[in-house]
């Protein structure tokens, strides 16, 4: 190895160290994203908005950045779909699930339940995007991508960084290609 490439393994003032909650709350500031962090049912998560590019039309992707599992040592981001398909659109949307993780296995996409009443409208528009008014009334299926990494072993900052940040990135390639491919 070269005195270059010493660089690539320049952790500076990183340590390794137990994973926890601040510890995403660190990286989504590294990433500059806005986030607030909540709880709903007992659950706390880092929830992050993030505006559409252009192409995929105005509206906002919810990103959920949390730590799940028994010990505490799941580090788990999920993010909320922008497009609502209606019953017989599930297939459709099954296919894009479907040819999307074939080729990727970092962020999974799979299909949730969109029920009207389940959430208030105006947390449905934000994570879809779509004008209150313009909400579907009838339940539907939604496209989720998720991604977990287990930091059961101490981990380094900039390890849950690049999580984040290659997560986030992904998404918006997801929706992008999608879009592409599936004219959504």
């Amino acid at each position: 190895m070269n005195k270059s490439d010493d660089s690539l393994f320049d952790l500076g003032t990183s340590v390794v160290q137990p994973f926890d909650r601040s510890m995403i709350s660190a990286a989504l500031r590294v990433s500059n994203l806005a986030f607030t962090e909540q709880e709903s049912l007992g659950f706390r998560f880092c929830l992050v908005s993030i505006d559409l590019p252009e192409q995929l039309g105005p509206g906002q992707l919810a990103g959920f950045y949390s730590v799940q599992g028994p010990s505490q040592d799941i580090y788990v981001v999920q993010f909320g779909g922008v497009t609502v398909f209606q019953k017989d659109e599930a297939g459709r949307a099954l296919q894009i699930c479907a040819d999307w993780n074939r080729g990727n296995s970092l962020l999974t996409a799979h299909l949730t339940t969109y029920q009207p009443n389940q959430m208030a409208p105006e947390d449905v528009a934000r994570v879809t995007g779509l004008a209150i008014d313009d909400l579907p009334m009838e339940e539907g299926k939604m496209i989720e991508l998720r991604a977990a990494a287990s930091f059961a072993a101490d981990v380094h900052q900039g390890l849950v960084d690049e999580f984040t940040r290659t997560t986030t990135e992904a998404a918006m390639v997801f929706w992008l290609w999608a879009v592409d491919q599936y004219n959504l």
